[in-house]
């Protein structure tokens, strides 16, 4: 059980219409104004903390959705460039000759640093 040098007395000052409000809320929930004030007060901070607690999650969030968007701006550009190594790939099948199988044999080393640069992008990041 907690002793008086456990309080601090305070002198409050409150509006009447705030005094009235709190000694009915105070009587109607069996309790004297003290506890009602303290325990209203005690609601407050951990309301409070609770608010600082989703503010963080909040930003929090917004950082990994900044991420997730970046990551999806990366992969789409590495699509692209896939897609246009794959386009040249056609073309230097198509006009045959010993030339072109070198060109065909750069643009599938292009994609497979490609390939290479989206599988580190998946280990980094699962």
């Amino acid at each position: 059980m907690a002793n008086q040098d456990d309080f601090i007395k305070t002198a409050l000052r409150l509006p009447r219409e705030l005094h009235t409000a709190i000694r009915a809320a105070a009587e109607s929930a069996s309790k004297s104004m003290n506890s009602e004030i303290i325990g209203r007060l005690h609601e407050s901070l951990r309301t409070d903390e609770a608010g600082s607690i989703l503010e963080r999650l909040n930003s929090r969030e917004a950082q990994l959705l900044e991420a997730k968007e970046r990551q999806l701006g990366m992969l789409t550009e590495i699509v692209g460039r896939a897609d246009e190594a794959l386009a040249r790939s056609a073309a230097a099948l198509e006009g045959g000759g010993a030339g072109n199988v070198e060109k065909l044999l750069h643009e599938i080393s292009v994609l497979r640093g490609l390939i290479h640069a989206l599988g580190l992008q998946r280990s980094d990041h699962n």
